[in-house]
């Protein structure tokens, strides 16, 4: 490119980021894309294209949320970037050696990690354009752009069909699709169903049986199902989770159903899936609780007992938590300082029903007071028992998971609590709890102060008490900038080498040691 050249490109490039672009500056910015690679790979640098997608997203999240004017330039050029990217690769890649003349291109491969196809059917590298047909990824992820905008990452194994620019059919495994909210809508098939995204954001999954699951994140998706005695429609909103198979089934909400972020290439675990840390401590100490205040300073806390996690590298700078629990005849405290690059940003609202609320970052705990039951933990959730029914001990009342997070826009210390492994009875911000958020000065974390009644978490009638071992366990949820998308996680007090997730079985949870007075506490590790 020459010096005029490369101008123009600058130009085009700040009128598409100022949503200024014209059609025929469309087609020149096109033009100069198919011409010059060195222009493809200033474009590429210059939008960021794959972690574009990932940070714009984010602005389509909380729905009753106004969104920052300096995001609304970006979510217009990542729909026209996918579109350019993708008709750049098509354009580019002429047809070579077996492939047809005739074949009918309706994606590329943008991205993906560790990805495993299924030679027999097709092998991909990114940068690849991908004809209508079916596609086979043994493992790995990989993230499909379709000529529409819309984008769908597969997680391995899955076979997806691609039928049209803007249609799909999920075989097996599970996507999670992303479409402009421009568009004219995204069509994925399965074989129970049949789905249209209004600009959204959806995960699906199919079993061996050929049976779907629906998870919509944002956004609306029409859902009709192939059964023909079922004749309607139905419409499924952000926050909903159902089974399609003969019927709809209503299922949990769980964020971390679906992969929604690349891994990023210094997390190999993957983030948003995996944990960012090795959990250092199989117990914790709770302490007798003196006169304590609820606002935010620690001052008053017995802090001898308090454990310190920390990520793993990048994040261990950045992302750790100190943590702290105490107890007298009426009340649970709890308080934690949490590393975090963005703190107290969420943007998810107690007043909007919802199965989660860690979207936008908080603290979560999982509580036994089931004196009787002791350590370790009996009980097991729906996604380990399956299709068999519940025990009475997996619908234990004293088995409690507590959501903790600070609503930005009202400055509100907000609870959620729901009891047994089944987690039935949600409450989001009940009668009986207090709580406090303190932002660090630096800006680079924040303290988080509560008081739990016994009453809340089912133990009014038989507190813990001085002597007992019972279970418990520390969860940390980080957000992005905008506290609206859940991006990583950690867990703090865990039982060695038990197999299984902490929503999974009870199993898992670590110790909760209940001291007295005259305990000298000495921290340690596993």
């Amino acid at each position: 490119m020459n010096p005029a050249e490369n101008a123009e490109l600058n130009e085009l490039l700040g009128a598409l980021r100022e949503n200024t672009i014209s059609a025929d500056q469309h087609a020149r910015l096109n033009q100069i894309l198919s011409e010059h690679a060195e222009a493809r790979r200033q474009y590429v640098q210059y939008m960021g294209l794959v972690a574009t997608l990932h940070k714009c997203d984010v602005a389509a999240l909380a729905p009753n949320v106004v969104r920052p004017q300096r995001w609304r330039w970006v979510a217009a050029a990542v729909s026209v970037a996918a579109m350019l990217i993708v008709a750049v690769l098509v354009r580019q890649a002429a047809p070579t050696g077996s492939e047809k003349v005739s074949a009918n291109f309706v994606a590329a491969l943008t991205a993906g990690t560790d990805m495993r196809w299924n030679e027999a059917a097709a092998n991909y590298a990114v940068g690849q354009r991908m004809p209508a047909g079916r596609c086979k990824l043994n493992g790995g992820i990989a993230l499909i752009t379709f000529q529409s905008g819309a984008t769908a990452m597969l997680q391995g194994p899955a076979e997806l069909e691609l039928m049209t620019e803007d249609k799909a059919f999920l075989h097996s495994g599970q996507v999670f699709v992303r479409a402009p909210q421009d568009g004219n809508g995204f069509k994925l098939e399965t074989p129970t169903a049949r789905l249209l995204d209004l600009g959204t954001e959806f995960g699906v999954s199919v079993n061996a049986s050929g049976d779907a699951l629906l998870q919509v994140y944002e956004g609306e998706v029409l859902a009709n199902l192939k059964n023909k005695d079922v004749k309607h429609e139905q419409r499924f909103k952000g926050g909903d989770a159902v089974g399609m198979t003969s019927n709809f089934q209503s299922q949990s909400f769980w964020p971390e159903r679906f992969v929604r972020t690349l891994p990023d290439v210094t997390d190999p675990k993957g983030r948003g899936y995996n944990a960012y840390n090795t959990s250092r401590y199989d117990a914790t100490d709770i302490l007798p609780a003196g006169r304590v205040k609820i606002d935010g300073d620690l001052s008053d806390w017995n802090l001898s007992a308090r454990i310190h996690g920390v990520c793993e590298p990048p994040y261990g700078e950045n992302h750790y938590l100190e943590a702290s629990m105490m107890y007298d005849s009426e009340n649970l405290y709890i308080s934690g300082h949490v590393g975090d690059p963005f703190p107290m940003r969420s943007q998810v609202s107690p007043h909007i029903v919802r199965e989660l609320y860690g979207a936008g970052g908080g603290v979560a705990l999982r509580v036994s007071t089931d004196r009787k039951q002791g350590w370790p933990l009996n009980g097991e959730s729906r996604f380990k028992k399956g299709k068999r029914p519940f025990e009475p001990i997996d619908l234990n009342e004293k088995l409690s998971f507590v959501f903790l997070w600070f609503y930005e826009p009202e400055k509100l210390a907000c609870l959620q609590i729901k009891s047994g492994m089944d987690l039935h009875n949600p409450r989001v911000n009940p009668e009986g709890y207090e709580g406090a958020w303190r932002k660090d000065a630096d800006g680079k974390g924040y303290t988080v102060e509560y008081r739990i009644s016994w009453k809340l978490l089912n133990a009014a009638d038989d507190p813990p008490q001085a002597g007992d071992t019972l279970g418990t366990m520390w969860i940390v949820h980080w957000s992005d900038e905008l506290g609206s998308t859940w991006k990583g996680q950690m867990f703090e007090v865990v039982k060695p080498n038990e197999p299984g997730w902490n929503f999974d079985r009870a199993a898992t949870w670590g110790r909760a040691q209940y001291r007295d007075s005259t305990f000298k506490p000495t921290p340690t590790g596993k």
